[in-house]
């Protein structure tokens, strides 16, 4: 929200010089009830196309049928026309307010649907050109839920093998980075996109970005997510 905030609804700074703490102030200001707002639409979204007792399990941990429920519902509710790698469409808030994501975007929307649905094993797995889901008991299993150019198909919910893993450079070669909670919000802060076109980036943008990406930094949250670092 507040990254389409300000690359939309604010005039580009030309002053580089101008400090941070001079753009503290959001107009229009950014409340709680509108957040609580996009956050039960979402919930509501997930919950209402997902029988969740359809995919309870005695491991207590999400299935891989319940993740590309997930990524179904996602998938089924963006504007097809929309689903390409644009700017400002990796986060939730594009989705909500405009039916917008990006392939990190559904990725991102898959995971937030877990923890909805209570499951917490849910995490990311990332390469430089790619993003997947590990889930399980110790995060052993992998699991498509976008799409990526290169690919011939969907695969969404299809297993990832070692062997596919291993040989293709889209999975980084079976090094991928593997997500904890504080490198998935390293993640989302890293996903921030200060464009506004093809000839203007929000200077706002990118010392909002550069503020998170240092309190994440000082609380050691990219000690070991490298994507942050850049």
């Amino acid at each position: 929200m507040i990254e389409d905030t300000l690359s939309n609804s604010r005039v580009m700074i030309q002053d580089m010089s101008q400090g941070l703490e001079e753009i503290n102030d959001l107009e229009p200001a950014i409340t709680w009830d509108a957040v609580l707002i996009l956050r039960q639409k979402f919930v509501s979204v997930i919950k209402g196309y997902c029988d969740l007792s359809l995919f309870l399990n005695a491991s207590g941990v999400a299935s891989r049928k319940l993740i590309k429920r997930v990524s179904d519902i996602l998938w089924n509710t963006v504007r097809k026309d929309k689903m390409k790698e644009k700017n400002h469409f990796s986060n939730l808030y594009s989705y909500l307010t405009d039916s917008k994501l990006d392939c990190f975007g559904l990725a991102l929307g898959v995971l937030a649907g877990c923890q909805v649905l209570g499951f917490g094993d849910v995490h990311l797995a990332m390469s430089e050109d790619h993003v997947w889901v590990l889930h399980g008991l110790d995060g052993e299993q992998s699991t498509e839920v976008t799409w990526h150019e290169k690919l011939s198909r969907d695969r969404r919910g299809e297993d990832i093998s070692n062997e596919s893993k291993a040989s293709c450079w889209i999975y980084a070669g079976g090094n991928p980075v593997v997500c904890d909670r504080k490198m998935e919000v390293a993640a989302i802060v890293t996903a921030l996109c200060p464009v506004v076109n093809c000839s203007v980036s929000s200077y706002e943008v990118m010392l909002f970005q550069q503020k998170l990406l240092w309190l994440l930094y000082d609380n050691g949250c990219l000690e070991t997510y490298p994507m942050g670092l850049d």
